[in-house]
């Protein structure tokens, strides 16, 4: 709401570290409230999951652009998205900056979707 975007966002480690020169990356879960309608301030690169913790059939905001997945693990499964997202972002050699990624998961709510080739090891 107003007092996150106006107290709190200006003052994230994201927006901290931009201030000194770092180039910054969030990739993941950011907040249960988050609405997908803007890139908060402090990120350089945004993939932010909008509304609540799913592993599927969700919608994310990649830069200011939302993004609607569905069922197919390679193409929607959350975490996934989340890494290869993260790396490309510490990987890019475009800048000499130094840089921060913050990947958020949300593996750590329900619904515990394990990837296809782990669902059965902790049945």
């Amino acid at each position: 709401g107003p007092n996150w975007d106006q107290h709190v966002a200006p003052n994230s480690l994201g927006k901290r570290l931009q201030d000194v020169g770092y180039r910054t990356g969030m990739f993941g879960k950011y907040s249960n409230n988050y609405k997908g309608d803007k890139v908060p301030v402090g990120w350089d690169d945004w993939l932010g999951l909008v509304g609540n913790s799913v592993y599927y059939n969700y919608t994310i905001n990649r830069n200011g652009v939302n993004e609607r997945h569905g069922l197919d693990y390679k193409k929607d499964y959350l975490p996934e998205l989340i890494i290869e997202s993260g790396l490309k972002f510490m990987t890019n050699k475009s800048s000499t900056a130094p840089w921060c990624a913050f990947l958020s998961f949300p593996t750590a709510h329900e619904p515990f979707d394990a990837a296809p080739q782990y669902q059965s090891s902790f049945k």
